[in-house]
């Protein structure tokens, strides 16, 4: 909680909602490209349901193309806190295709490799890895089981 401000839930607040009105709920306070708000795992769930959304709407390129190296660090972390290591080998072949083995720094040095590369380039080597990374709906168990284990993270009681 980088203001000091507790944006955990009452238990009771979200118990009875769909599964998606749920997570959204105890995602929202760390909803953003960089996540800076919220405890940990409201931004575990918040920053890569925002990458997977990202994704979706344009393929990993345009994700690696608007996230932070950081931001995307802490995605592949937390894929992997959540169970979902699939999805973070996905993410590094993505990384490794279009970096090598030492991605750039900054995303403007990431940003001017993307640049770079025609669309067919982009969609031989990132078409597939973006379709197998598409539906956050894939992440819906590891997400529900990492909030059922870490309750202290979402909730005040």
């Amino acid at each position: 909680m980088v203001s000091g401000k507790d944006t955990r839930l009452p238990r009771a607040s979200v118990e009875g909602l769909p599964v998606g009105e749920r997570l959204w709920l105890l995602m929202e306070p760390a909803w953003g490209h960089d996540a800076v708000e919220g405890t940990h795992g409201q931004q575990v769930l918040a920053l890569t349901t925002f990458f997977i959304r990202d994704i979706g709407n344009g393929g990993l390129d345009q994700a690696l193309y608007n996230f932070a190296p950081s931001s995307v660090e802490f995605v592949l972390q937390s894929f992997e806190e959540l169970g979902a290591a699939g999805h973070a080998a996905l993410v590094r072949r993505g990384l490794d295709a279009l970096f090598g083995a030492h991605p750039p720094g900054t995303l403007e040095a990431r940003r001017r490799i993307l640049d770079t590369k025609p669309r067919a380039w982009i969609d031989a080597h990132l078409g597939t890895l973006s379709e197998q990374l598409q539906g956050e709906e894939k992440l819906e168990s590891c997400f529900l089981r990492y909030v059922d284990s870490h309750p202290s993270e979402f909730f005040r009681d």
